[in-house]
């Protein structure tokens, strides 16, 4: 069986990163040395995993794997993930992928292969999807489930410490257009009382533990990020309309926390492309958009009402919920 090794390493460099906003001051901090998981299994901690052939102890790898899943996890990671990016930058990619690309359904796969395989998951899909991806570039990452057993999701290892994060819960209520669930500290994931407690593991493979503590605020600001969002990994931005200040365009600096209001745009769904930022101005009944970032130079590309959007290889693929039609168009 052709186990998957393409990008074990990716994300084992460490990164500072402070949040935007009001978080400006926050300090980075530098990611711990990963240690090798112990040859005996389960274990009650939480340790980094470079081996993607070892089994975590959530039962979660799959040794035999179909060659049309390994061949579709692989696309994937060539697409939204690159070993000299910064752990924020591949967890992110896969994590815009999951939410994007997979349907959330009540009754949909409730595992990973299936998951990634027919497009459609339920909450348990969404959660082996997401997990396996990030066990596969080498990234720790947990299942953890709800004292009361109802809720499931995934806490993994960015470079301060553990986060929760809900990928089931962003594509429900925005088919990927928000951040609402990622990187959520504990104040966060507790959701004002939604759900009062969790654990990892199980019974079935050892027994259960408890994860780390987590207070830390350094993705806080992406709570603000519920319409629209576009990475440009090379220059370390990130493009989103801030709900809280009418939906306009901002743009933040994820490694210093500097931001600035774009041109004074407002925006519902983008996507950020080779110095274009492509976005549905709600000021002009949501038609679509394209932006040279460099100098504000705006151009009409279609007078469809957009909804939604999402980049697939050199295409961008856009949305109108409300007639439910779907366009492209190619800008590579």
């Amino acid at each position: 069986m052709k186990k998957i090794f393409v990008i074990t390493t990716a994300i084992i460099a460490s990164m500072s990163l402070t949040a935007c906003g009001s978080l400006k001051k926050s300090e980075p901090t530098t990611e711990p040395t990963p240690t090798i998981m112990p040859t005996q299994t389960p274990r009650a901690s939480l340790e980094y995993r470079v081996d993607p052939a070892k089994q975590n102890p959530n039962g979660d790898y799959y040794p035999d794997a179909s060659a049309e899943f390994v061949e579709k996890i692989n696309q994937i990671f060539a697409i939204n993930t690159d070993p000299q990016n910064a752990v924020f930058e591949n967890v992110v990619g896969l994590y815009e992928y999951v939410t994007r690309n997979i349907l959330y359904k009540e009754d949909g796969a409730d595992d990973a292969a299936n998951a990634v395989l027919s497009g459609s998951a339920s909450k348990k899909g969404f959660t082996r999807a997401f997990q396996y991806m990030l066990d596969q570039i080498g990234a720790e990452a947990h299942i953890a489930t709800s004292d009361d057993g109802t809720q499931s999701w995934v806490m993994a290892k960015m470079p301060d410490g553990f986060y929760h994060f809900d990928p089931a819960e962003d594509a429900k209520l925005t088919r990927g257009q928000s951040l609402l669930y990622f990187a959520m500290n504990d104040e966060l994931r507790w959701g004002g009382g939604k759900i009062d407690g969790w654990y990892l593991g199980s019974d079935e493979m050892g027994g259960k533990y408890d994860p780390p503590k987590n207070e830390k605020q350094t993705y806080v600001f992406l709570q603000n990020i519920n319409d629209g969002y576009g990475f440009d990994f090379e220059n370390d931005s990130l493009y989103y309309a801030d709900k809280s200040q009418g939906n306009e365009i901002i743009k933040c600096n994820y490694m210093t926390g500097a931001e600035e209001n774009l041109y004074g745009k407002s925006a519902g769904a983008m996507v950020y492309f080779r110095g274009m930022l492509y976005f549905s101005d709600i000021t002009q009944r949501h038609q679509l958009f394209k932006m040279d970032v460099s100098n504000g130079q705006t151009e009409l590309l279609d007078s469809v009402y957009v909804t939604r959007m999402m980049l697939k290889g050199d295409t961008i693929i856009y949305f109108d919920d409300i007639s439910n039609s779907e366009k492209g168009i190619k800008i590579g």
